[in-house]
């Protein structure tokens, strides 16, 4: 994943950098810390004219980089993003079936703290988030999950 920064360009005030896969990921982020369900949601609510916001790449959310080490030395960001996109899944379905805390949300600044609650090594999520049914089958349980295909 990417880190992208969003600033208003007639103000000059950076709004927030956001990890996310692409820009529009980035927008959605935002609009969803201001309290709508996405950057289209916030469109429709308060319209910004083309080219108030301005989303610049920054670099590599540093999560990447730490899930790449916890992958080991032949990982790729890709690999990584690929991980971190599975366990957001998992998170979500965890919540959706109320398994979580009370008003907890998945949100993908806090992705750290749902992995390193996992009791098993990050490599067999990845395997998992590469489609190893035996793989998927233990991160979904250790989840408490049902197992799908």
């Amino acid at each position: 994943m990417k880190t992208f920064r969003i600033e208003n360009t007639i103000s000059g005030v950076v709004v927030g950098e956001y990890p996310a896969i692409s820009e529009g990921d980035a927008l959605d982020t935002m609009a969803r810390d201001a309290g709508f369900v996405d950057h289209a949601d916030a469109q429709r609510a308060a319209p910004a004219r083309n080219g108030k916001l301005r989303v610049t790449e920054v670099g590599v959310w540093p999560m990447t980089h730490c899930v790449m080490e916890r992958l080991g030395s032949q990982a790729t960001e890709e690999d990584a993003d690929k991980v971190i996109i599975f366990a957001m899944t998992l998170w979500r379905e965890q919540i959706a079936d109320g398994l979580g805390e009370p008003g907890e949300e998945a949100a993908i600044e806090r992705i750290d703290d749902w992995l390193s609650n996992r009791t098993y090594e990050w490599r067999v999520l990845w395997e998992a988030a590469n489609g190893d049914v035996s793989a998927r089958d233990h991160v979904r349980r250790e989840a408490g999950l049902p197992f799908t295909c």
